[in-house]
């Protein structure tokens, strides 16, 4: 669906590990003259934060390569499609493209899921479809909902309009080790 895509791709992943083909493909993709829009979860959201390690290690080529890449804050309270039942972390696992098809199931973008596990999903050719995942994807990559990355002076800052951190926002000394430690491992395989 990347390659196919005319204009524009939104992924959703709650566990998004790009490795670098994918990287790669993306940053081509935004070359080319696509838009691609990533949202998956902060560290602070995420359940696995050994996941959170092995996303970690792509999100600057990501967004130098012009990807534009959210991480959704924690958010107890809100009722949605796009969080799971506890309401604190990203859900969903959706690819859309241009508006008119779009991907759904139990596939992350992540080795794991490409390689052990059994994932399922359907793709669907039906613009209504991908205009309500392009519709949640807008609500949710808010400032209330999302924090937006970008590089500042090559680092990575992490910003909702109000406020803008130099790591990974509101994270314990202990989330960042673990997704430190992850991440300088290189154990992206076995996540």
């Amino acid at each position: 669906m990347l390659r196919e895509a005319r204009r524009e791709v939104i992924i959703v992943s709650p566990y998004f590990v790009p490795g670098k083909e994918i990287t790669r493909e993306l940053v081509a993709a935004v070359a080319s003259g696509k838009r691609v829009r990533v949202l998956t979860n902060s560290l602070v959201a995420n359940d696995v934060a050994a996941v959170h390690g092995g996303y970690s290690r792509y999100r600057r080529k990501l967004v130098k390569g012009g990807v534009e890449l959210w991480e959704l804050k924690p958010a107890g309270s809100q009722n949605s499609s796009l969080f799971g039942s506890s309401g604190a972390s990203l859900h969903t696992k959706a690819f859309a493209a241009d508006g008119e098809s779009l991907f759904v199931g139990s596939y992350n973008l992540d080795p794991r899921s490409t390689w052990l596990n059994c994932e399922q999903g359907v793709r669907v050719d039906d613009p209504v479809l991908a205009e309500q995942i392009e519709k949640l994807f807008v609500l949710h990559t808010d400032r209330k909902h999302a924090w937006r990355l970008s590089l500042e002076g090559g680092q990575l800052r992490w910003s909702d309009g109000d406020q803008t951190y130099k790591n990974d926002p509101l994270a314990t000394r202990w989330q960042r080790f673990q997704a430190w430690i992850t991440r300088v491992l290189h154990l992206d395989a076995q996540l």
